[in-house]
């Protein structure tokens, strides 16, 4: 007899749990709609009247104000809208998106790989079943920690992909993202002599007028180099305190 093994076996059961959109995509939404709705509105008054006779077209001028200020007032109304009516539910049965045009339920049983990303602004999550797929953004939702640690708690571990980098971009308490940010601060210590030298020497000898373009990127360098200085001098204090 062949053994089948559920690899969804003795996980934590959770409750169904609903995530909803930072408050703040309202807010641009509002904003936005405001803004480009009065620049489309100016724009085609100002283009039909030609007060001081500057336009020559003033019919088509209107007409590309309209299209162009009207393409980002209609942007905003969609972040209003996807404000109301996007949602996330997960349990541990399902995990349903409900969007501004559909919704898409996965039975969790039915995932077969999910794919960890480091983008867009706060990662996101693709998830796939032999007939559908669904990219979860963290970004937009409230508590996406949560959600993601939710997530990463439930799935199994074998379908899951990329996780390590993930965490070592949105997850602090990881050792991923500790050993992220060592390497940083070491490439950047590394950098902060190279980068003063450079600097220095820039100060007293100018050839082909080089100066414009290099100094500014030297005296940034310098800036991390310092802030990454003092980030180990910090974590080696905080050592110290706690032995």
């Amino acid at each position: 007899m062949i053994r089948t093994i559920n690899k969804y076996a003795g996980r934590t059961k959770q409750s169904e749990r609903v995530y909803r959109q930072r408050k703040v995509n309202w807010y641009l939404g509002l904003v936005g709609l405001v803004v480009w709705t009065c620049m489309a509105g100016t724009g085609i008054v100002m283009s039909l009247l030609n007060p001081d006779g500057s336009v020559s077209r003033p019919v088509l001028a209107a007409v590309f104000c309209g299209c162009f200020f009207g393409a980002f007032a209609l942007l905003s109304l969609y972040l209003i809208v996807a404000y109301y009516r996007t949602s996330l539910s997960t349990s541990d049965a399902t995990i349903r998106h409900h969007g501004v045009l559909g919704s898409k339920t996965l039975p969790v049983t039915d995932i077969t790989r999910a794919v960890w990303r480091s983008w867009p602004r706060g990662g996101s999550l693709v998830l796939h079943t032999t007939d559908e797929r669904l990219a979860v953004e963290f970004g937009p939702y409230e508590d996406s920690r949560d959600l993601a640690a939710f997530m990463r708690a439930t799935l199994p571990e074998e379908v899951q992909e990329g996780y390590e980098r993930f965490a070592s971009t949105y997850i602090p308490a990881s050792g991923a993202f500790a050993r992220s940010r060592n390497r940083e601060q070491q490439f950047f210590l590394a950098l902060l002599p190279i980068a003063a030298v450079a600097l220095t020497v820039l100060a007293f000898w100018n050839p082909h007028d080089i100066r414009s373009w290099f100094a500014v990127p030297l005296a940034f360098a310098i800036v991390l180099g310092v802030r990454a200085l003092y980030q180990r001098w910090r974590a080696t204090g905080s050592a110290a305190d706690g032995a």
